[in-house]
């Protein structure tokens, strides 16, 4: 059983339902191409058709998937077209195709001997149309109409850029398969009770929302015959192959359903085009030359002859121009063509009746300004004609004017506005003899006292807020409207309701409400109606899986929630599945075997949570629970070499068997706090050795991270101990201690409260910085007389802090922060000296601040405590001699995810340095004066960069470096006289 045929109060349809064929423009009885607006719909009033060979008309199809068909001149201006293709096959089975290569799709399948006629939409190009065939047959294709749509263009931030034509017909560039039994495509092999649901939105430039309906063309073979129900519409269908073409409309999930009463059923379904809907900022849900559709898709049998108009129970309103009708018929007692409208007159035209196999559903318009009914060209068939829908014309009053009735709120009711900010203002209509134009809704400010100015000034004339969306619903022949509004502060209002139709009638219906409006503070937290939560955990809170981590966007349910449709917001905690929580905006809904799958887009924080404040700090700590992870970096030590003096680069051989190698540390915890402070500790260390020359294996660089404290002992004492000519050699070694806490602001409330604007959320701050404490203590032993420069990166571990969810009202936000950590030292001299307890202990802070207007506030702060470096001599050359620059420490960059998007990278560079110099100064004949002057000193860079695309602005983080510290902690002189 498919969906109930009614809306989200996001969906925007204008009058939708069972069958809709919707296409618009600018069309009238007399006159198919002239009107107001648009011209998307051009009735084609000739006789004669584009294509008969017999008549000297065109030529046979063609026979591969580059035949075309010229329309004619009743196609100028459009995109698409209705054609009726008539085939009467010979000794072989004929099938007609449409589409280009590599998409082709059947719109006609004739088995031997048979006479088959359809009506299809096709795609028009400077008049042509693809059609081609199994065989070169001679063809009868005739031009119905020609159509053109628009649907609503909307940029990257949902901001409406070109409004769409409501009821006007878009055609595909190419058909998208939509089900294929051939495939194990959805919809695939369906049997009496196992029906099939099949997803019209969400694919191929089908929208997922707004879509009034969509043209598609059915295979079905069938194993006998049998009653296949589609989209409401019942079809009598013979045994075999049948293919025919309908206009569906979708359900509040954006399906249909098919079923079979008898055999088993393979189905196939392709979408050619679709209907817009009103879009979100609609003054009209009707468009000339639109369709107005039928709810109840109740079906008309009549007995057709030769010669005799047979009138049908058609009754359109006083603005009609065409009733849409699928039209079938049982075999005839000769081979003949049923005209609808007009007797026939002169040559065979029409729909191809088959004295064996009558004819498949196809649709045909009735034209207002003609007697409504069927005729046969020969012979005599009963016919089943439904109605699916009305093309409207130009406006025109009608005896019968629309009414309106207020069904939400009652009258003097209360309404309280703190949970999600807005409430549903609904009823219903009645329609009269002309179509419904719009709803409009307006309120009265009759009892507020704190409103403002600003606030009144934000009301059209009249008071006016916004226009109602429209819904029909199967069976039923009032309408459904419903508007989500609000108010900007507590106080008594009278809410009207206008329907209007096309010809300017209205009639107006009232309804006076207390409000209480939001209160703004900093427990308010207001969700937005459409989210829906799931894998809490608690009863009756929906489960929602995700099969495969590669489509991290497609979800799986094994019972659908009523509040799963196109445009809902589901958001998940950490769940398993999702690590990283889940935040995503739903686009597609299909069955498949047993289960509903969801294909949803990134959503943004500002879609589900329109109201909200809050902050918090995710400290590097451990509870019973919880604790922070490590996972070594198994990536190399990144090592490049020059020579100062000349700038060459130099080879360099990289010995690295280590990864990761730090740990995590608890520190105890304090009295009274269960809470233990968690540190991150790391002692890479790397053995140097550089030729005076170049080439491979000149300069060599090993990483001690594997080595034992008695290996970097050696090591160490090689360095300091032994003098190996024409070769500089050193010993590097950082002991690293680091904690990081996050903070997080997060601070957004609605700022228009008159109606729901999907934009209509002030961000008043986003904000996200890290403090780092940070120990570095650096050791250095080198000497050689050979002077290098060289630059070394060893990534080393990623700390995750885990996944943390805040709840935010109900709605939980899930962050997760890592900290990776990379030990760089860039290293430029020429030594014999030995230096210890080079180094801090420090506290940065990095981030950003976003409050509104693009207006970014960089954060940076800096403390030091340095330790008191020790320098010696080595023992080989007897002096401390110390010429260019070291500089070591880590990198930092902490890393705050949101539902797992990419957010903004925060980048510290802690560093202690080492610079001397060596100078030599003749005093006297008999000797040499030395001067070494040695400084140390501690910095830091912070760097912020990235791209947070999970809010609503779209926050690009320009790379802002903050200016380089270094402070001069140590210095000193010596002086010998040799």
């Amino acid at each position: 059983m498919s969906a109930p045929r009614t809306r989200s109060i996001r969906r925007l349809l204008a009058v939708a339902a069972a069958g809709a064929l919707v296409i618009g423009g600018a069309a009238s009885p007399a006159s198919a191409t002239t009107g107001v607006g648009p011209v998307v719909f051009s009735a084609h009033t000739g006789t004669l058709p584009a294509v008969e060979p017999a008549l000297g008309l065109g030529s046979a199809l063609a026979t591969d998937d580059t035949g075309r068909v010229a329309l004619g001149a009743g196609v100028h201006g459009h995109t698409g077209a209705l054609v009726r293709i008539t085939v009467a096959a010979g000794t072989d089975p004929v099938t007609v195709f449409t589409g280009g290569a590599g998409d082709s799709i059947p719109v006609l399948s004739v088995e031997p001997g048979l006479v088959r006629s359809t009506t299809t939409l096709v795609r028009v190009s400077g008049g042509e149309a693809p059609l081609w065939a199994t065989t070169p047959v001679d063809a009868r294709v005739e031009l119905i109409a020609g159509v053109s749509g628009r649907g609503a263009v909307y940029d990257e931030d949902d901001t409406l850029l070109t409004p769409g034509l409501p009821g006007s017909t878009v055609t595909l560039d190419r058909p998208v398969a939509l089900a294929d039994a051939s495939t194990g495509g959805g919809g695939g092999v369906i049997t009496p009770g196992d029906p099939a649901h099949i997803t019209l939105t969400g694919i191929g430039g089908i929208p997922a929302d707004n879509v009034r309906a969509a043209y598609v063309t059915v295979s079905v073979g069938l194993s006998e015959a049998t009653t296949l129900t589609f989209d409401d519409v019942a079809m009598d269908l013979p045994a075999g192959m049948s293919v025919f073409t309908t206009i569906a409309t979708p359900d509040l999930l954006g399906s249909v359903a098919a079923s079979v009463t008898a055999g088993e059923a393979a189905l196939g379904v392709w979408a050619l085009g679709w209907v817009p809907d009103a879009d979100d900022d609609h003054d009209s849900v009707s468009t000339a030359g639109g369709l107005e559709v039928v709810c109840d898709c109740s079906s008309e049998q009549v007995a057709v002859r030769a010669g005799v108009g047979v009138p049908l129970e058609v009754d359109p309103g006083a603005d009609v121009a065409y009733t849409v009708a699928l039209v079938q018929a049982e075999a005839a007692t000769k081979l003949g063509a049923i005209s609808v409208g007009d007797r026939v007159s002169g040559r065979a035209a029409g729909i191809a009746v088959d004295p064996r196999a009558g004819a498949l559903p196809q649709l045909a318009l009735i034209p207002a300004d003609a007697p409504a009914q069927l005729t046969m060209s020969r012979g005599a068939a009963s016919a089943t004609v439904t109605v699916v829908g009305e093309i409207l014309g130009e406006p025109a009053a009608g005896d019968e004017a629309a009414s309106i009735a207020i069904v939400s709120h009652a009258d003097d009711a209360s309404v309280d506005l703190n949970a999600t900010g807005f409430f549903t203002f609904a009823g219903t209509v009645t329609p009269g003899d002309t179509a419904i134009d719009r709803v409009e809704i307006a309120v009265d400010i009759l009892d507020a006292p704190a409103i403002t100015a600003e606030q009144r000034s934000q009301l059209a004339d009249g008071g006016f807020i916004t226009y109602a969306d429209l819904t029909a619903t199967a069976g039923e022949s009032d309408l459904l409207w419903e508007a989500t509004i609000g108010a900007p502060v507590d106080g008594t209002y009278r809410y009207t309701a206008t329907v209007f139709d096309r010809s300017g009638a209205s009639h107006a219906a009232s309804a006076t409400l207390r409000i209480s409006a939001i209160v703004e503070g900093d427990a308010t937290v207001t969700v937005h109606p459409d989210v829906l939560i799931v894998n809490t955990g608690d009863s009756g809170v929906p489960v929602m899986t995700r099969p495969n981590a590669a489509q991290p966007f497609v979800v799986e349910f094994a019972e659908l929630p009523e509040e799963v449709f196109p445009g809902a917001i589901l958001v998940s905690p950490v769940a398993p599945g999702f690590t990283d929580g889940f935040l995503g905006e739903v686009q597609r809904i299909e069955r498949r075997d047993d289960v509903w799958v969801v294909t949803t887009v990134a959503a943004q924080i500002v879609d589900a949570i329109l109201d909200a404040q809050h902050v918090a700090t995710t400290p590097m700590t451990a509870t019973e629970d919880t604790a922070p992870s490590l996972t070594a970096l198994d990536e190399p030590l990144a090592a490049t070499a020059t020579d100062p003096a000349t700038g060459e680069l130099l080879d360099v051989e990289v010995r690295d068997d280590a990864s990761g190698g730090g740990v995590l540390v608890e520190d105890p915890p304090l009295q009274g706090v269960s809470d233990k402070k968690v540190r991150y500790r790391a002692t890479p260390g790397f053995y140097i050795i550089a030729g005076s020359g170049s080439g491979s294996g000149n300069v060599v660089v090993q990483s001690t991270g594997e080595y034992t404290p008695a290996q970097i002992d050696t090591v160490r004492e090689r360095v300091i101990r032994q003098n190996v000519p024409q070769l500089f050699e050193a010993f590097l070694h950082v002991e690293l201690d680091l904690t990081v806490d996050i903070h997080t602001v997060v601070d957004i409330r609605v700022s228009y409260k008159w109606k729901y604007i999907p934009k209509g959320v002030d961000v008043r701050e986003l904000s996200v910085s890290a403090v780092a404490d940070t120990s570095v203590d650096v050791e250095l032993a080198a000497n050689g007389s050979v002077k290098r420069k060289l630059q070394l990166a060893k990534p080393l571990d990623k700390v995750s802090l885990g996944e943390f969810t805040v709840w935010i009202g109900p709605v939980p936000v899930v962050f997760k922060n890592t900290i990776t950590v990379t030990v760089d030292m860039e290293v430029d001299l020429q030594a014999n000296v030995h230096v210890t307890d080079v180094g801090f202990r420090r506290q940065d802070e990095v981030g950003f601040r976003y409050r509104g207007l693009d207006s970014y506030v960089y954060l940076t702060r800096h403390g030091s405590q340095t330790l008191s470096p020790i320098v010696d001599g080595v023992d080989a050359a007897g002096t401390a001699e110390l010429s260019g620059s070291l500089s070591a420490g880590p990198t930092v960059l902490v890393s705050s995810m949101i539902y797992g998007y990419l957010g903004p990278q925060l980048e510290f560079k802690p560093r202690a340095d080492a610079r001397g110099t060596l100078t030599h100064t003749n005093m006297l004949p008999s000797g040499r004066m030395v001067d070494l002057h040695v400084e140390m000193g501690v910095g830091a860079t912070g760097r912020v960069f990235g791209k947070l695309e999970i809010w609503k602005f779209q926050l690009p983080f320009p790379s802002k470096t903050f200016i380089d510290e270094r402070i001069r902690v140590w210095q000193h002189d010596w002086r010998w006289t040799l």
